[in-house]
């Protein structure tokens, strides 16, 4: 006969634990720390104590008052830096606006040519600055008036408007000169984009007391180089304005 052996003895349950090992359930498994994480989700108190770093059996009433009034102030603060900064960008753009053009002023150009300078630089873009300037609104000024004077400039201002891209910025340089950035574009690209730029401006007819004037407008350019600064860029593309107008070019 074969010899068989006496099976080996099922090894005891722990006293807490007299179920079946295969029907002990996920949770059983769970390490400690697992434990103590699914407390501490389904506890909002608890989750604050983990961020403030409290250890939760020193959370005694006193203590979530303290953090609730912190907690508080802390959104009121946040509350009141979000104001102050939307209040200050309010003003910013309060000190760049045209009084009566639908554009930024000189502060406002400048401050968006030394941006593109810097994004030029750092990309290695070509953009173009072009300096427009209506010569003959002070003629109208005088002969019409300083209101006809000033839907002339409006009238230009939205002429050029009409013809430059989303990337391009536009604005006024004081009184009858205005200034716009050609965004990737050279010399030779904004040399044709400022014609045209010019001859839709006097394309346009003025109405002036009954009178239908056109605007007469030169302009000069300078494409950025390494070095340049707003103000340079301003006065090299005024420079070439005057040369233009003496027909040199």
């Amino acid at each position: 006969m074969a010899d068989i052996s006496e099976p080996a003895p099922i090894p005891s349950l722990p006293p807490n634990d007299r179920r079946h090992p295969d029907t002990r359930t996920k949770k059983d498994e769970e390490s400690p720390e697992e434990k103590n994480q699914e407390h501490a989700e389904g506890s909002g108190v608890a989750d604050v104590t983990t961020i403030m770093g409290i250890p939760a059996e020193e959370l005694t009433p006193k203590v979530q008052e303290v953090m609730s009034s912190l907690m508080a102030q802390f959104d009121k603060i946040r509350n009141e830096l979000e104001a102050a900064n939307a209040h200050n960008h309010y003003l910013e753009e309060l000190v760049e606006k045209h009084p009566f053009l639908p554009v930024v002023n000189r502060r406002g150009l400048h401050r968006e040519l030394s941006r593109m300078l810097a994004l030029a630089e750092r990309a290695e873009i070509k953009n173009t600055f072009v300096c427009f300037h209506v010569r003959n609104i002070e003629d109208i000024r005088r002969r019409y008036g300083h209101g006809a004077a000033e839907d002339g400039l409006v009238l230009t201002a939205e002429r050029l408007a009409g013809e430059t891209r989303e990337a391009d910025v536009l604005g006024n340089l004081g009184g009858h000169d205005f200034g716009v950035i050609l965004t990737l574009s050279d010399s030779e690209d904004a040399s044709t984009k400022a014609a045209s730029m010019a001859a839709a401006v006097e394309a346009a007819l003025l109405d002036a007391n009954g009178d239908q004037l056109s605007l007469e407008v030169a302009y000069g350019l300078h494409t950025f180089e390494p070095g340049d600064t707003a103000e340079s860029l301003i006065d090299k593309a005024d420079e070439d304005l005057l040369v233009r107008e003496r027909g040199e070019r």
